[in-house]
């Protein structure tokens, strides 16, 4: 199978940089289509005017400040001229849906996104944006795993 358009998601945590960095390999690799998202999860009761009317509040635009930044520092420092790379804030209440949606809609092959690798109860307890994506997406879905610094 060829992947001609990957989309990585971003949150700025150690896994997700890890699935970045493995992305952009495998999209230079491959000679494909990266598209980065960083996804802003409107909480109901504070962005509920927001919902309704566009009028926006201090929360949702530092969260959204705080993810444009973290976006363009991923555009400066691991980006290159010779990637075909599309990167975009989306919005939604559920960061899984948005990004299983952004993979319909951009058409992708691949998704791939960052893991802790948690088990147990802290899983069960913290749950899992990635676990989510696996079980929602159409996509293929690939899973880069965080190396904690005592197995590196």
């Amino acid at each position: 199978m060829h992947y001609k358009h990957i989309l990585v998601a971003v949150d700025g945590s150690e896994p997700s940089i890890a699935s970045l960095q493995h992305a952009i390999q495998l999209a230079q690799d491959l000679k494909s289509k990266l598209s980065i998202i960083g996804v802003l999860e409107l909480d109901p009761i504070i962005a509920e005017s927001y919902v309704k009317t566009g009028e926006s509040n201090e929360m949702i635009e530092r969260a959204r400040r705080y993810i444009l930044d973290h976006l363009e520092k991923i555009r400066a420092e691991y980006l290159s001229e010779d990637l075909d790379v599309s990167v975009q804030l989306l919005e939604g209440f559920s960061i899984a849906s948005v990004i299983t949606q952004a993979a319909e809609s951009l058409n992708v092959d691949l998704i791939m996104m960052g893991s802790h690798g948690r088990t147990g109860i802290t899983k069960l307890v913290l749950g899992s944006v990635t676990q989510k994506v696996l079980n929602e997406s159409l996509k293929p879905v690939l899973i880069v795993k965080a190396q904690s610094p005592d197995k590196q």
